[in-house]
């Protein structure tokens, strides 16, 4: 009866096949199979749940499958129990059906099993296998899926390693549920359970064993709306490359801001702030007879004929051979944009094209426009002569006319200075604002008059503020300087932002604070400071970073200061090697005289 294949599994046995045919024939002659219509198959897969009245189906999942384990008295089938083990039997035969009914998700996951290697699997054929010849690497794998699927969680458990572990991702499919909670449900099943030998320890341990079966995940594009899939299937055969809804029109995909046509920042309310904020006469919103408001362009920008012809121009330009990649590829002629341009393209269209794609610009904006794509060429060159790197020395001052001013970056807190904190910030933007310097030598010379002494630093933080807030407020015809100084002496809000990272000129600075933990350093600034002997290196560490906010009555002006754990740099807390300009320094050695830097 479980004699069924020869070894190596080359094919069935003819004393299994007769008994197959014998089983067949004595279970349909049967009154039971007669009032229900049929035989409950006892193969390893049905295990005696369904009713099948076909004899040649039958036939065949007993052929493929085999019968089921320990199934000596066929009872399900219509064979009465000897009456000598009824009374023992009928308490087996109890648990052995709701041991069956409970095998059920187990034959749900040899199913699986079987799909992802494309074979035929049961719950028990593990166990009949033949170890004679060895098996390859895929099968070894299936064999050992095979043993995670049978092996039980504990002994009377119904659920397997495998089993478990597809329930565990199937909750987090279906409701989302976070991985740090499955993680504590597999701690916590760890805990509850006697044994713990087959039990999934993190949600990782049970990805990992179900990512052996290959399955494949695919992720489908939906309308938002929820009218159709973009998936190519019977009722759709072009559904996947459709780019809105069939049904509803929506979109596929979501619009990018910066991509759409004529959308741009240069409208009405712009052009209206223009006339507040800048001066610049010929670029103000213009009244048209009709009454319709008129945007004049910009000297410097370009017709859309003037466009589509530079871009008609590349197209048509020949480079040598290597010099340059194909730049038709890149000027679309019936837009009059570039597009697809790579670094290399853009370093030869600023050094040698720029001058002459916009040549037909005024004078006076062709000029600098070409100054510059002869700077970058002049740069990039690999050799020069000695009085252009003196030229170019000299031009850069005027040709670098842009700057990059600051910005802050990560959360923003609101920190209230005290009042110790908001005159020393006070005093500090004072003494170095260059339009101070000349109020600071005066305050200078009239406090070596009145006292006969110098003022020292204390002097200085302590009486210049109210000084210098009294000598602007007895100016009789303030200048524009004079009233941007006069709200410069009244000093900041006590409200400033607080940041823990800022860009200046290209380079980030972090907090201390804000560097612990992290495998990079952005806290340490060097400055050069003035002190009796004259200028000195300061090191530091940047503690705080604060936005201070001065309030005039036309707008509103922020200075930003970094406060700084400044380090001591006497002989006894800085160590200078003089021959290779070395220095060492101390860091539990601290100056205290100074907080902040601009």
């Amino acid at each position: 009866m479980y004699d069924r294949t020869y070894p190596g599994r080359r094919g069935l046995k003819p004393n299994f096949e007769e008994g197959v045919k014998g089983f067949i024939t004595w279970a349909f002659a049967q009154e039971c199979c007669l009032s229900e219509g049929g035989v409950r198959c006892p193969c390893l897969k049905c295990e005696c749940r369904p009713i099948i009245s076909d004899p040649e189906e039958v036939e065949r999942h007993l052929k493929r499958r085999g019968f089921i384990k320990n199934y000596w008295v066929w009872t399900y089938n219509g064979e009465q129990l000897p009456s000598n083990v009824q009374r023992t039997t009928t308490t087996h035969a109890s648990s052995s059906r709701s041991h069956m009914e409970h095998r059920e998700e187990f034959s749900l996951i040899s199913d699986m099993v079987g799909d992802a290697f494309g074979v035929n699997v049961t719950y028990d054929e593990p166990q009949d296998f033949d170890q004679e010849e060895l098996p390859n690497e895929e099968a070894q794998k299936f064999y050992q899926l095979l043993q995670e699927m049978n092996t039980p969680l504990f002994e009377g458990s119904s659920d397997s390693k495998l089993s478990m572990c597809v329930r565990l991702l199937a909750a987090k499919s279906n409701w989302n549920v976070p991985d740090q909670c499955l993680e504590f449900f597999a701690k916590m099943m760890l805990d509850a359970t006697p044994t713990k030998d087959n039990l999934p320890t993190s949600f990782y341990d049970a990805k990992r064993l179900v990512s052996k079966l290959g399955l494949e995940v695919r992720k489908i594009d939906c309308c938002t709306n929820g009218c159709m899939l973009f998936y190519d299937n019977e009722f759709g055969t072009n559904d996947g490359s459709l780019e809105e809804c069939k049904f509803c029109k929506s979109p596929r995909y979501k619009v990018r801001s910066k991509a759409i046509n004529r959308k741009t920042k240069d409208n009405e309310k712009a052009r209206k702030d223009m006339e507040i904020l800048c001066n610049r006469k010929e670029l103000e919103l213009k009244v048209k007879p009709n009454g319709k408001l008129l945007k004049p362009k910009a000297n410097y920008s370009l017709t859309s004929e003037e466009a589509k012809a530079i871009c008609r121009w590349l197209n048509e330009l020949r480079m040598p051979d290597g010099y340059a990649s194909n730049l038709a590829r890149c000027a679309d002629s019936s837009t009059g944009k570039l597009h697809g341009m790579k670094s290399h393209d853009c370093h030869v269209f600023m050094e040698r094209l720029l001058p002459i794609a916009f040549s037909s610009l005024p004078k006076h904006v062709l000029n600098p426009l070409t100054e510059i794509s002869q700077f970058f060429r002049d740069i990039c060159a690999s050799k020069l002569r000695v009085d252009d790197i003196v030229k170019l020395d000299k031009n850069i001052p005027v040709i670098l006319f842009f700057g990059i001013p600051g910005r802050p970056s990560g959360k923003k807190n609101v920190h209230w200075l005290t009042q110790k904190e908001l005159l020393a910030a006070h005093v500090h933007v004072l003494i170095n604002c260059v339009e101070v310097k000349p109020y600071l030598e005066a305050f200078n010379t009239s406090y070596f008059q009145s006292t006969g002494e110098h003022p020292n630093t204390s002097d200085t933080h302590a009486y210049f503020p109210a000084w210098f807030k009294e000598q602007l407020s007895c100016a009789v015809a303030p200048t524009q300087e004079i009233i941007h100084l006069r709200n410069l002496s009244r000093g900041p809000v006590q409200s400033a932002n607080e940041w823990h990272t800022y860009f200046v000129n290209g380079y980030k600075f972090h907090t201390k604070t804000w560097t612990e933990g992290k495998k990079t350093i952005n806290s340490g600034v060097f400055v050069k400071g003035v002190t009796d002997g004259g200028e000195d290196d300061f090191y530091g560490t940047i503690t705080h970073i604060y936005e201070l906010v001065y309030n005039y009555l036309d707008c509103e002006n922020k200075v930003v200061l970094f406060y700084c754990d400044w380090y001591d740099i006497s002989a006894r807390g800085t160590k200078i090697d003089k021959k290779y300009n070395t220095v060492e320094i101390r860091m539990d050695r601290s100056h205290v005289n100074e907080d902040g830097v601009l």
